[in-house]
This record gives C-alpha cells, sequence and structure tokens, in this order.
C-alpha cells in the first residue's frame, strides 16, 4: 500500500473518530443521569435537608411509609411520602413513582402505615425530578380530598418525585452501547498512531 493511500485511510479513520467523538458529546444529556450514578453513587434521600433537594439528583431512599397511591397507570404507581429520617423535624410530603411490579409491596406498606404498625424498609433508587403539569393536579387532589386546604397543600408539600422508573427503565436502555461508542474514538486513535 503505497504512503499516500495510508494517510488518506488515517485522515478518513480520524474524521471517523471525530464524527464519533462528537455524536457521543452530543449523546451525553440522553443518559446523563444514569452515567453520573455510576460514576458518583447515589445520595441517600433520608439524609437531604428540603433545601437539598432538587430536580436531578440520583437518590437511593428507604422507604418503610407511604401514606397511599394518589395515581397509577399500567405500567407505574405513585405514592405520597415525606422527605427526611423517621426522626425528622421539617419534612414536608412528595411523591415516588414506582413500577407496577412494587404495587403490592408499597400498598402493604401503605396499610401498615394506616395501622401504626412498623415494617422493614425497601430500598430504591430513583431520580428526583419536577411532578409534570399532569402529575400535580392528582397529588393535589389526593390532598385536597383529605381536606388541606390550598395553602397547606402549597406549605407542607413539595411538587417533587423521586422517580424509580426511569432508573429501572434506563438500566435497559443502551447504557452499555454509549459506553462502546465513548471508547471508540481512543480505539481509532491508538489504531491510527500505530501506522504511523
Amino acid at each position: 500500500m503505497s504512503q499516500n493511500m495510508e494517510e488518506i485511510i488515517i485522515k478518513k479513520l480520524r474524521l471517523t473518530g471525530l464524527t464519533i467523538l462528537l455524536a457521543v458529546l452530543l449523546l451525553l444529556p440522553w443518559d446523563y443521569p444514569l452515567i453520573k450514578m455510576y460514576l458518583f453513587g447515589t445520595t441517600e434521600f433520608e439524609s437531604l435537608e428540603l433545601d437539598e433537594i432538587k430536580a436531578g439528583l440520583i437518590v437511593d431512599a428507604s422507604v418503610d411509609i407511604n401514606f397511599g397511591s394518589y395515581a397509577y397507570t399500567k405500567e407505574d404507581e405513585y405514592y405520597v411520602i415525606w422527605t427526611g429520617g423517621a426522626y425528622a423535624e421539617n419534612y414536608k410530603y412528595m411523591g415516588i413513582k414506582v413500577p407496577g411490579s412494587e404495587r403490592s409491596v408499597m400498598g402493604k406498606i401503605a396499610e401498615a402505615a394506616s395501622n401504626g404498625e412498623y415494617v422493614e424498609p425497601v430500598k430504591y433508587v430513583g431520580i428526583i425530578r419536577e411532578m409534570s403539569y399532569d402529575e400535580y393536579p392528582l397529588f393535589k387532589a389526593f390532598f385536597q380530598d383529605a381536606g388541606w386546604t390550598d395553602e397547606e397543600i402549597e406549605e407542607d408539600t413539595l411538587p417533587y418525585i423521586i422517580d424509580v422508573s426511569y432508573i429501572e427503565d434506563a438500566k435497559h436502555s443502551k447504557l452499555y452501547l454509549y459506553v462502546l461508542i465513548c471508547l471508540l474514538p481512543a480505539v481509532i486513535a491508538i489504531w491510527c498512531s500505530k501506522w504511523n
């Protein structure tokens, strides 16, 4: 193979590697929360102060109390939980969205809570996100049905959800394919350097 042909191949490989690297950077936001979880781990939900609860945090939550379901779909179920640990003085209510397969477990926890009984905590990993325009009215209606005023709801709830379903779905996403795509530019660069 002539040196001119080798140079053309190397240039094409470098261009391919650069294109893949650009695609990786553009796709990064797609699975960023999951990548962040694998790189940096999770935050213990019960240790968060009220002002630390924000969208985008990946949390590890131990749920031993929930106050019942306020919405459901065929795939998922939404429950009311509270922030902080069992002995937190300042807490508010928010939501947790779990896969439908957890319906029985969460139902038992809600029943135990209403009877004042203790149950072993169930661990969930999820991403905190703001409730959507469709989700918040259902959450608010749960409290209105319990006789809360709009002012009490505003004061004592947070419009956030721990979305366990997001993490479960993301684990089945193309994370490994994404990592492979990230490694391709490095492999191409090493290969090109060996040809020089």
